[in-house]
């Protein structure tokens, strides 16, 4: 009998073990993440579909970079401090102009350095 891999059951999402059937109707046996199964008819659950965006966390110590995708686009790119939930929004040409300036300045900083010696 096929069946989904999740679904979602009394607002949760479910890992499906396997397809059987309570009554003559079909049912599933289904398990959550900390082991628990339980058995539900198929007419109680719906199947889960992943959300259609998806959020990628980038973590670096102090600071956290989230970027949003969708169908393989980049739909934002946020920054903001670890434990903190006030984001700054950016783009991918800020951060590089960013970038660029910063070793910009390093390396004029270090051939000043260099010419004093």
């Amino acid at each position: 009998m096929e069946h989904p891999s999740y679904v979602v059951h009394d607002d949760k999402r479910w890992y499906v073990v396997r397809s059987t059937r309570v009554d003559g109707a079909r049912a599933y046996v289904l398990r959550n993440p900390s082991g628990r199964t339980i058995l539900a008819r198929a007419a109680e659950c719906q199947e889960w579909r992943r959300s259609a965006e998806s959020l990628r966390v980038f973590r670096a110590g102090e600071h956290v970079l989230e970027i949003r995708a969708s169908a393989g686009q980049v739909r934002g790119i946020a920054v903001r401090r670890a434990r903190s939930s006030r984001r700054y929004d950016t783009s991918i040409p800020a951060i590089y102009s960013m970038t660029v300036k910063a070793s910009i300045a390093i390396t004029k900083t270090a051939r000043r350095l260099a010419r004093r010696k």
